[in-house]
């Protein structure tokens, strides 16, 4: 009895206190019926406003989309491109500069005992081994495929001709040498080839410079041109007393003393007696056999003479007739001599040299 009344306790503790409700429907006015689905159909136009205003931004975006994607494909197939003439250029270069290669075959041989270290080990192969590829042999030139060939021709430089070369002057007892050029490119007289004349033809004991006469020069010039432009030695132009008389050329600047090196002085000498008939000027013309040079100077008329005197020795020995002399200078030597082996030979005697320059010319 005890466990029902417990159980019955039990129960009625948890039994709910208050009593059922009953819902009771209650109508609603019809005014409130309408404001109900209006807000409804508002609340259904602004979702589509909405989404009609979502809309356009995502078509534009779409549109971005596939622009990027068409660019894309444009940048692709430039790519491609690219790719395919590098690819024809490479084999261009290929078919160029490597020749068709003719493989070598060999057969096949027995492998190594032992094995090296840093080889690599080959497999036992039934086909021969290529082990190298090796270009074709050129073929052999011939006659026709070098005509064919471009040759370039090689320029040939000509030296450029100087139409008034520098005539070059050693004076040999000052012991200097001048390059004097005579015309400049037009053929006219340079005055500096005449201060440089007048310098190089200074008195050797005093340092005088005296005006050289220009024609002197010029006389100079034109028999080194035809002689084919030797080396001219000079052994006296200005001569002042007491080295020279008062009416000697040398004291006037009109009058030098030279000779040509390779040239024979009755060379010159004939040269110049031939040339002097056409020159509006006179020329005056010393022939000294037995000295090293020859006398030329300018005058009013020609004068020729031929002095035998030796060198070093002071006065002359004129000859009378030194055109006949000097076209019968042979016969003239041998009688010379025939009669010099006649005479009795002097004693020996000491010769003392001169310690001043000679002077050979100084009435001339």
């Amino acid at each position: 009895m005890s466990s029902i009344i417990i159980t019955l306790t039990l129960l009625g503790h948890f039994a709910p206190l208050s009593p059922p409700t009953t819902k009771v429907a209650v109508k609603k006015p019809a005014a409130v019926k309408k404001a109900a689905t209006q807000t409804k159909k508002t609340g259904v136009k602004t979702k589509n406003a909405t989404v009609q205003t979502k809309q356009p931004t995502q078509v534009k975006k779409a549109a971005v989309h596939t622009k990027k994607a068409a660019v894309h494909a444009k940048k692709a197939a430039v790519h491609t491109k690219k790719a395919a003439v590098h690819a024809k250029k490479k084999k261009i270069t290929a078919k160029v500069t490597t020749p068709a290669p003719a493989t070598i075959a060999l057969k096949r041989q027995k492998p190594a005992s032992r094995v090296i270290r840093g080889t690599v080990k080959t497999s036992k192969a039934s086909t021969p081994i290529h082990l190298a590829h090796v270009p074709a042999t050129p073929k052999a030139v011939t006659l026709k495929t070098a005509d064919k060939r471009k040759v370039r021709s090689v320029k040939t430089r000509r030296p450029k001709t100087v139409a008034y070369p520098p005539i070059g002057i050693y004076q040999i007892h000052l012991q200097e040498f001048a390059s004097i050029r005579v015309y400049d490119e037009n053929g006219y007289l340079r005055p500096q080839a005449l201060a440089e004349f007048n310098q190089i033809n200074r008195c050797l004991k005093t340092g005088v410079v005296l005006e050289m006469d220009y024609r002197v020069l010029v006389e100079l010039y034109e028999a080194w041109i035809a002689f084919g432009m030797p080396s001219v030695t000079l052994f006296s132009g200005c001569r002042q007393a007491p080295n020279a008389s008062e009416n000697s050329r040398h004291n006037f600047g009109t009058a030098i003393d030279y000779n040509f090196d390779g040239v024979t002085r009755r060379e010159l000498v004939s040269w110049l007696l031939s040339r002097r008939d056409r020159k509006s000027h006179g020329v005056g013309l010393g022939y000294y056999p037995n000295s090293y040079h020859i006398h030329m100077d300018v005058r009013e008329a020609h004068a020729f003479w031929v002095d035998l005197g030796p060198a070093g020795e002071k006065g002359s020995r004129m000859v009378a007739d030194s055109y006949h002399w000097f076209a019968t200078e042979r016969k003239q030597r041998r009688r010379a001599g025939e009669a010099s082996s006649k005479e009795p030979e002097p004693q020996a005697t000491a010769v003392n040299t001169p310690a001043e320059e000679p002077e050979t010319s100084a009435a001339r």
